[in-house]
C-alpha cells in the first residue's frame, strides 16, 4: 500500500509526514486490487510466567516504576527477541511473499512460468509436510493460482516467448520484493541451508548435515528470529531431511545423502531452494574473511569489523548488481559480531580488539563450503581490493605529511 514510500526511504529520502491530503487520496487507492487480508493470532506471552522462566525475581521491585535493576536491560532485549519469534511463528505465506522468494533466487529475477509454478508448489509442500508452527497460515491455492494473484497485483510481468513464457520482476518491484521475501524467509531458512550443503557436495553423511546446520544456526536464530532453540535443532533437521527425501530433492544411498540427479527437475529446484539463504551466508563470510585477513599479531576493534564488513558488502553489491539495500545494512553486521562474541568464535578484550579463535576457523570453512566457487572468488577479490585501497590511503597520508628535519647533535657548535 505504501510501496513507493518504502522504496524512497531505502534510497535515502526523508519519510513523509501524514496529512489530510493523503487521507483524502486513500479513496482512490482503495479501488485497486490488494488480494486477501490475513489476520493471525500467535502464541500469547504471559509476562509473569516468562519472568519466572528466566529465573528473575522481580517482586522486590513491584510498584517501583523508576527502578532499574541490573537484569532489566538484558531481559528487555531477550523479551523483544521472544516476541519477534512468536510473531514470526504466526506468519502468513501469501502469493506476493512466495513469488518474491522464488524469483529473488534467480540471477536475473526471471523464471520460466511452469518452473515458477512448480517451485511455488514445492514451497507449500515443504510448509505443509514440515510445518514451521501451529499458528502459520498456508494458502490452499495451487502454485498457478498464487501466481495469478501476484499478476493481478501488478508485482510481476509475463513475457511471451516461443520457448515458454517467462515471469519477471522489474523496476521498483525488485526492491519491494526483498521486503516481501524477508517476511517469510525464516520459514524456509533451514531447508534452504540444508540445500546449500549440496551445492558443492555430491554425497554427505547425516552427521555432516546436522553439524553444518548447528554451526550456522546461531546467526539465523538471531538475525531472522527463527523459533527453535539449539536443543530442538536435531529433531527439526530430521523432519526437513525426511521431507526433502519424500519430495525426491535428496536421495539416500547407503549411509549418505545425495542430491537428485542433475537431469531431474528436482535437482534444479533443490539448487533454487538453496539460494534463499545465500545472501545471509555471504554476509557471514564477509565478516569472517576480514577476520582471517588479519596477521597473527593483529586485532580489530568491534566497530571497525562492522564498518569493514559493510564496506565489503557494498563492494560486492556494486560488482554483482545486487539491488537490495538490506544486503549491506549496518545493523545486520552488528548482529553478526554480537553472535561471534557470544559463541566464542572471537577472542575479545575490551579496549584492545578481537581476533578469531581456532573454532572460528571451522565456522569459516563450513560457511565457505556452502557458497559457490564464483561467489567465494568474488568475495576474496573484493576483500583484496579494499585492503589495497586502505594501504594506498595510508601511503598517501605518509607522503603528504610534512617532513621534520632533525639536526644531528654532533654538528652543533659550542
Amino acid at each position: 500500500f505504501e510501496g513507493k514510500s518504502y522504496v524512497g526511504e531505502l534510497r535515502g529520502n526523508a519519510k513523509k509526514q501524514e496529512s489530510v491530503g493523503q487521507l483524502l487520496g486513500v479513496r482512490k487507492a482503495l479501488k485497486r486490487f490488494y488480494g486477501k487480508v490475513y489476520l493471525n493470532f500467535g502464541q500469547p506471552l504471559a509476562l509473569e510466567d516468562y519472568l519466572k522462566q528466566q529465573q528473575i525475581d522481580w517482586s522486590d521491585f513491584q510498584g517501583q516504576a523508576q527502578a532499574r535493576p541490573d537484569w532489566l536491560s538484558n531481559f528487555v532485549v531477550d523479551l523483544g527477541d521472544e516476541i519477534n519469534r512468536r510473531i514470526n511463528a504466526a506468519v502468513s505465506l501469501n502469493s506476493v511473499c512466495l513469488v518474491s522468494l522464488s524469483l529473488l533466487a534467480t540471477p536475473r529475477l526471471a523464471m520460466d512460468k511452469h518452473e515458477l509454478i512448480a517451485h511455488l508448489d514445492l514451497l507449500m509442500t515443504i510448509a505443509r509436510q514440515a510445518p514451521y508452527s501451529d499458528h502459520i497460515n498456508i494458502p490452499e491455492e495451487s502454485g498457478e493460482e498464487l501466481l495469478e494473484t501476484a499478476q493481478k497485483l501488478g508485482m510481476v510481468q509475463e513475457i511471451n516467448d516461443p520457448a515458454g513464457d517467462v515471469i519477471s520482476i522489474e523496476g521498483d518491484e525488485a526492491i519491494l520484493s526483498t521486503y516481501y521475501s524477508n517476511n517469510i524467509l525464516h520459514v524456509f531458512a533451514l531447508p534452504s541451508l540444508i540445500a546449500s550443503i549440496f551445492q558443492r557436495h555430491d554425497d554427505v553423511t547425516h552427521e555432516h548435515i546436522i553439524n553444518a546446520v548447528k554451526t550456522v544456526y546461531p546467526f539465523l536464530h538471531q538475525e531472522l528470529y527463527v523459533r527453535w532453540d539449539i536443543e530442538e535443532l536435531d529433531q527439526r533437521a530430521e523432519q526437513l531431511i525426511q521431507t526433502m527425501l519424500d519430495n525426491k530433492l535428496l536421495l539416500k544411498r547407503g549411509d549418505e545423502y545425495v542430491p537428485a540427479d542433475s537431469e531431474a527437475p528436482q535437482w534444479s529446484r533443490l539448487m533454487l531452494l538453496a539460494q534463499a539463504v545465500q545472501p545471509a551466508l555471504q554476509r557471514y563470510a564477509m565478516s569472517l574473511t576480514i577476520l582471517f585477513s588479519l596477521k597473527p599479531e593483529q586485532v580489530i576493534h568491534r566497530a571497525e569489523l562492522e564498518q569493514e564488513s559493510q564496506k565489503l558488502a557494498q563492494r560486492i553489491a556494486a560488482l554483482y548488481g545486487i539491488n537490495a539495500p538490506e544486503f549491506f545494512d549496518k545493523n545486520l553486521f552488528k548482529t553478526q559480531v554480537k553472535v561471534l562474541k557470544e559463541q566464542g568464535w572471537v577472542e575479545h578484550k575490551e579496549g584492545i580488539g578481537m581476533r578469531a579463535t581456532k573454532s572460528c576457523e571451522d565456522l569459516y570453512h563450513s560457511i565457505l563450503s556452502m557458497l559457490s566457487v564464483p561467489v567465494q572468488q568474488g568475495l576474496q577479490q573484493a576483500a583484496r581490493s579494499l585492503r589495497q585501497q586502505a594501504r594506498d590511503q595510508i601511503l598517501l597520508v605518509d607522503e603528504s605529511s610534512p617532513k621534520l628535519e632533525v639536526q644531528d647533535d654532533s654538528q652543533k657548535e659550542d
